[in-house]
């Protein structure tokens, strides 16, 4: 069963799913529970609810949610978990929750699910940023918020210092240098561009390539430049200067920024104080080697 088909039966499968395993002698169940809200339709012993049917459509993707969109569609949704419910309880009837790989899913979702539910209410201060605390921020922090110095170039690549010299010198003569790129440069990609380089800032390129590129003036050439790829000569095409990025394309940003790290510092703060106060044995080194075995032999299984 994948992750969204148990999505589905969650509400009514969690109570089943921790009882213990008994014998074979236990009575098929059906449905005993049926999720919060007023029953839009009675399937055998359970049903749908008008909250169940929401949820799920809350959960499907945005094109599957105008797929059944409108009277019609609705309906055809509803008659969908109509069909999952008879599936269900044919599943609880052939005692399929009792099924151990589907127990360690139910029970690893419980975990993260309410894990995540306890995350969110500890971190609910972060509902509690303002514009007024947004714009603080952005002022306080301009640094992290500016498009950083571009240049354009293109470029000669060539195997030798011979090679490159005959190049720079062919430049400086009058010779265009997109053709003699075209010509000459055996980085096959850019020569079809005249050498044209994506535009880029620091750091994206050879140190040696840019320590030159970065000092040329516009439409200087420069004299061959030695990089792990061979011998570059370089010409400036254009720069960019660093920008500040405006507030209001910002905003947004800075205050999922500003909800996220609130988030963050009570995940932390929670958790920091819990393993403070619980009782955690040291690990069962026999048995965590045993299994670093099995994971180890299945990574390098063929």
């Amino acid at each position: 069963m994948n992750f969204d088909d148990f999505k589905f039966a969650i509400a009514l499968v969690l109570v089943l799913a921790f009882a213990p395993i008994s014998g074979g002698c236990a009575k098929p169940r059906t449905p005993e529970e049926t999720a919060p809200g007023k029953i839009l339709v009675k399937v055998n012993d359970g049903g749908i609810t008008d909250e169940e049917l929401l949820t799920e459509y809350a959960n499907l993707p945005e094109f599957a949610q105008e797929e059944y969109a409108g009277e019609a569609g609705l309906r055809k949704f509803l008659d969908e978990l109509v069909t999952r419910e008879l599936l269900y309880q044919k599943a609880l009837q052939e005692r399929l929750e009792e099924d151990v790989d589907f127990r360690l899913a139910l029970l690893s979702y419980r975990k993260a699910r309410l894990s995540a539910m306890l995350i969110e209410r500890e971190g609910r201060g972060a509902e509690a940023v303002t514009e007024g605390m947004v714009k603080q921020y952005f002022d306080e922090n301009q640094e992290d918020f500016q498009l950083p110095e571009k240049i354009q170039v293109a470029h000669i690549l060539t195997r030798s210092k011979e090679e490159a010299d005959e190049v720079y010198n062919a430049v400086n003569k009058g010779a265009s240098f997109a053709r003699v790129a075209r010509e000459k440069s055996i980085d096959t990609e850019t020569a079809e561009r005249g050498g044209e380089l994506t535009a880029f800032s620091r750091g994206s390129m050879a140190p040696e390539f840019e320590a030159v590129a970065f000092n040329l003036k516009l439409n200087e050439v420069s004299r061959p430049v030695k990089t792990e790829s061979g011998y570059h000569v370089i010409k400036l095409l254009d720069r960019y200067e660093a920008q500040q990025v405006d507030y209001d394309r910002i905003s947004d940003f800075i205050k999922s920024r500003m909800e996220d790290e609130i988030r963050q510092q009570a995940f932390e703060s929670l958790s920091e104080t819990l393993k403070k106060t619980a009782s955690i044995s040291d690990i069962d080194e026999k048995a965590f080697n045993a299994l670093l075995e099995k994971v180890v032999s299945n990574k390098t299984a063929p």
